[in-house]
């Protein structure tokens, strides 16, 4: 500022206010010369003035005289920033062999600005201090498979704004994708070797490779059956033709080449069979004409096919083809086998994503009835083809549905085997009615009610345990043509199992319509046994008061539930989702992707109201519970069922005056103190023998059990003495609640609490 005096020196003051005035301003110290820098740390306005002071000392009066100058307004407005993109498709790891493809991608936002891309590999599981790759600036980024091996990628993406006031540039890194590069398989062994005719001599093993057979005159051709021990990956010949191809015999010494290459095209093993036709007969001796004898009756051996069989999508599309071999026994008995190769599952997953499919059907023909075994193998690499895809994998057959879902697929090691036999014998199935009639889950069922199989048992094995799986079997039964007989006997149905491992389990199962449009029960099982649909007389009067308790725990995929690990806020919105029906939120969170293994749940749990985010953009579904946290939940989720239904809870009449807990560490001023009063008081979550609630200490899986129980009204489930999960044994103390949340069962309801 500017200011004269005719006499006199001149001094200066300056002074800020909060308001548009030069009154009761305060004080700048050091503000003292004509010039003043305003700071503009502070986002806001502030109004500043100066007082201008003339000192004349030869004045005879007054020395110093004042002067105010007018309200100078400074306004700081907010530096804009680039805005941070949102990553909303995350790179996905990826399995594959040698010299295949292998593309990773990311789908990125910005509200405004341009983005860039830079990938980074690294040697470990981490987006931290990984490699630049120079070049690798697209979204989607072509992987090296030279060489063998695990590397981890991610990518780093930059969001430019040239508008931006403050910082031009924001960053977002993805989260890490694993590459796994397989080594083309050495693997050029058979795995078994049959034949039509004759005995292998010594007995086959892979490890050996001369042979001998000795076959009568009555044999004039041979035709081998060789089982790879790497299926998907060695191919096989039988003297340079295919392994299903008659070799001719002629009289005497045959040898046959059965050779197997493996999937890197170098390595190879030939198994030599030499087969010695024996000769004629003929006369000799004396010269008299002998009687003519009969040719001896060959023995009948079993023959063996190749056909095709459809692989279709859910929606009847089909997808593609996949060979078979057929063995038809003599006495008519047919046995399938199914080897999924992996150019075949390659296909199946580029016809699905063409179709917009998200289920491989293998579909299994059967049409006389005459199918007595199917046994389907998907090797390791198939698998990565399936799960890569995120292919559901159902097997089709006349007698069973198996419907194996892509989170089961997810992680499996080594070659995925299923053997699906209907039990036809009726001596075989009434011996399995009178195990169910006998068996006490059945007589606490329904007493000494009629029990009455329905359609054919059906023996299910599989190296996929304590994954989820679900089975449809056919209602073949003639149906009562009258309403209510038919709702009756729909009714009162359910499935009787006899697990590999003792133990057995009665579930009720859901009415479904089959691929071919008929009526059938549906199941999901974590482990296999014997499946029998039953009629259970009366099971519905009985059942009349009890709810079906479906799981909603799964246990992790070596059959572990690590009952004392944290559980993680993803876990807790899974469980949480699995136990209501609420319509989900459309508003997701940066950190959730759409691919993401809980976004549903999370969805329907943040549309429930009863678990948010971190914050209004991220959920952090990797993050822990606490105890805190979970008593919030509890609190939520009765809040809002006693609006809708006051009798609900028995806990909604204390919603109004909720009585005080006094925990020795949670203070008044705690953000969930109301909600741990009301889980107190309700006996959901109680705290410790030492009067404390411990409410920042994390939540267990196994206390998340129990008061997920508690709070819908479930178990614990008593009379189990199996259990489902390695790690929980029976002398557990949370393994009535557990077993309660992982099996399906019958309960009854008590609606006071």
């Amino acid at each position: 500022m500017n200011a004269t005096s005719t006499n006199g020196g001149l001094s200066y003051q300056w002074y800020f206010n909060t308001t548009n005035s030069s009154v009761d301003g305060v004080l700048i110290p050091g503000a003292t010369n004509a010039t003043y820098s305003a700071p503009t740390s502070v986002i806001g306005t502030t109004y500043y003035y100066v007082k201008v002071t003339n000192t004349d000392s030869s004045a005879t009066g007054n020395n110093t005289a004042e002067a105010t100058s007018e309200v100078a307004a400074v306004t700081v407005n907010a530096l804009t920033h680039a805005a941070v993109p949102a990553i909303t498709v995350q790179p996905e790891n990826k399995t594959v062999s040698v010299g295949d493809a292998a593309d990773l991608s990311v789908d990125a936002t910005a509200v405004k600005g341009e983005l860039s891309y830079q990938w980074y590999s690294n040697t470990t599981n981490s987006n931290i201090d990984g490699t630049l790759i120079p070049s690798a600036t697209n979204a989607i980024y072509a992987v090296p498979t030279g060489d063998a091996g695990t590397t981890y990628y991610y990518v780093k993406v930059t969001n430019t704004d040239s508008s931006a006031t403050g910082n031009n540039t924001a960053e977002a890194t993805s989260e890490v994708a694993a590459v796994t590069v397989k080594a083309k398989s050495t693997n050029a062994y058979l795995d078994d070797l049959t034949l039509s005719s004759g005995v292998l001599s010594p007995v086959f093993t892979k490890d050996r490779e001369t042979y001998t057979v000795n076959v009568p005159n009555s044999v004039n051709n041979i035709t081998f059956t060789p089982v790879v021990e790497d299926i998907g990956k060695a191919t096989v010949t039988v003297n340079g033709q295919s392994s299903t191809t008659a070799v001719p015999l002629t009289v005497g010494v045959n040898v046959i080449k059965v050779v197997v290459n493996a999937e890197d095209g170098v390595t190879k093993n030939t198994y030599t069979i030499t087969v010695n036709r024996a000769q004629p007969s003929s006369s000799g001796g004396n010269g008299s004409t002998p009687a003519p004898q009969p040719d001896p009756t060959p023995t009948p051996q079993p023959t063996t096919e190749q056909i095709v069989v459809d692989v279709d999508g859910n929606n009847g599309s089909h997808l593609t083809k996949t060979p078979i071999t057929r063995t038809t026994e003599p006495n008519g008995t047919v046995k399938d086998k199914v080897a999924m190769t992996d150019s075949i599952a390659k296909e199946t997953v580029q016809k699905a994503k063409e179709q917009g499919v998200d289920t491989a059907s293998i579909i299994i023909p059967d049409k006389e009835d005459k199918v007595a075994e199917v046994l389907v193998e998907v090797p390791q690499s198939a698998l990565d083809e399936l799960n890569n895809g995120k292919l559901k994998l159902e097997i089709v057959t006349r007698n069973a549905v198996v419907s194996i879902p892509t989170k089961s697929l997810n992680n499996f090691e080594g070659n995925l085997y299923f053997r699906v036999v209907p039990i036809k014998s009726e001596s075989e199935k009434q011996q399995v009615e009178d195990r169910a009639k006998n068996e006490s889950l059945i007589q606490e069922a329904i007493g000494n009610n009629t029990v009455q199989v329905i359609g054919r048992p059906m023996e299910i094995e599989t190296n996929m345990q304590s994954r989820e799986v679900t089975i449809m079997l056919p209602l073949t039964a003639s149906l009562p043509t009258n309403t209510a007989e038919r709702e009756k006997l729909l009714t009162n149905l359910g499935v009787y199992i006899e697990h590999s491992d003792g133990s057995k389990e009665l579930i009720k199962g859901t009415i479904v319509k089959m691929p071919d449009g008929s009526e059938g029960l549906q199941f999901t099982v974590n482990k296999f046994s014997t499946f029998t649909m039953v009629y259970l007389e009366g099971w519905e009067d009985e059942a009349a008061d009890e709810t079906l308790h479906t799981p909603y725990i799964k246990g992790y995929g070596n059959n572990e539930f690590r009952p004392e690990a944290s559980v993680t806020r993803a876990q807790m919105a899974t469980m949480l989702a699995r136990n209501i029906n609420a319509a989900p939120s459309k508003q997701a969170y940066t950190d959730v992707p759409t691919k993401h293994g809980a976004y549903e749940a999370i969805m329907e749990v943040k549309g429930a109201g009863i678990m948010m985010g971190k914050n209004v953009s991220t959920f952090d579904p990797n993050g822990t519970v606490t105890r805190a946290q979970m008593a919030a939940i509890v609190y939520r989720w009765v809040q809002n069922q006693c609006k809708q239904d006051a009798a609900s809870y028995a806990g909604c009449a204390i919603l109004k005056d909720i009585p005080v807990a006094d925990f020795k560490d949670v203070k008044d001023n705690h953000w969930a103190k109301e909600a741990m009063n009301f889980t107190k008081a309700t006996g959901i979550m109680v705290g410790d023998s030492k009067g404390q609630f411990r409410p920042e200490e994390n939540l267990t899986r196994a206390q998340a059990v129990k008061v997920l129980n508690r709070l819908f009204k479930r178990g614990p489930l008593t009379g189990i003495t199996t259990p489902t999960f390695k790690d929980v044994s029976a002398t557990h103390w949370a393994f009535s609640e557990i077993e309660e949340a992982a099996r399906e069962h019958l309960s009854s309801l008590d609606t006071t609490k």
